[in-house]
């Protein structure tokens, strides 16, 4: 009996955990506009939209580097030193990539850790954008 309290309480970990696409789109345009509304990290938002439509191989705005590194930590995308938070990039990743086949050299292309944490973010994004890997803010 006590071994299926434990495996509920487990799942229910689990299930408060997991994300539906609709909440990880809400948190990432929450995180956005955190970003905006700060001048060291706002972006201009038709640069981003140019750079997102050109997935990412057009010319990149100005400051996205701070804008990618603040929401990337918003998100906790990655830790308080910069470096990657696997397991949770990883939950993302997989909400969004429908071949779970896929999602491992996905997450071992795109979750380094760069030579400083502005590079390791836009790696990040540029890298998530590639693989068509997160939803649009």
């Amino acid at each position: 009996m006590k071994y299926l309290i434990v495996l509920a309480l487990c799942l229910a970990a689990v299930t408060a955990v997991t994300l539906t696409k609709e909440e990880i789109k809400e948190r990432l345009k929450a995180a956005h506009d955190k970003c905006q509304a700060d001048s060291h990290t706002a972006v201009d938002e038709e640069e981003v939209k140019v750079f997102r439509d050109s997935k990412g191989k057009g010319q990149a705005p100005a400051n996205i580097g701070p804008h990618n590194l603040c929401i990337s930590k918003t998100l906790k995308w990655q830790n308080a030193d910069g470096k990657v938070n696997k397991e949770l990039l990883k939950e993302r990743i997989t909400a969004h990539i429908e071949d779970a086949s896929k999602v491992d050299g996905i997450l071992n292309e795109c979750a380094v850790d760069k030579e400083n944490e502005v590079a390791t973010a836009n790696n990040i994004f540029k890298c998530l954008l590639k693989h068509h890997a997160t939803v649009d803010h």
